[in-house]
């Protein structure tokens, strides 16, 4: 993360956020990931573990647009895409 991050970058992560789209197989992948990287015997629960597959999926998406940009994540990361898996 940069201070100043040029605005092509913002608006290429905001292009991308709004356009991300979420495959069914992409949340299984991220779900397999997210259990095999848990450390501990701390269970997350199926709700809560496909929140953060879904959360990551998107990452994934604004990084990919980002590097689409020619804003690629390494080796400085631009932009950091924070979220949060509570809903109403």
């Amino acid at each position: 993360m940069v201070d100043d991050v040029p605005r092509a970058a913002s608006d290429a992560a905001s292009r991308a956020l709004t356009s991300a789209e979420v495959e069914a197989s992409e949340l299984e992948e991220w779900k397999r990931t997210i259990t095999e990287s848990q450390s501990g015997d701390r269970e997350i629960t199926e709700s809560r573990l496909e929140g953060f597959a879904h959360v990551e999926a998107v990452r994934a998406e604004v990084r990919s647009g980002l590097a689409e940009a020619g804003f690629p994540d390494a080796p400085t990361r631009l932009i950091e895409v924070y979220s949060d898996v509570k809903c109403s």
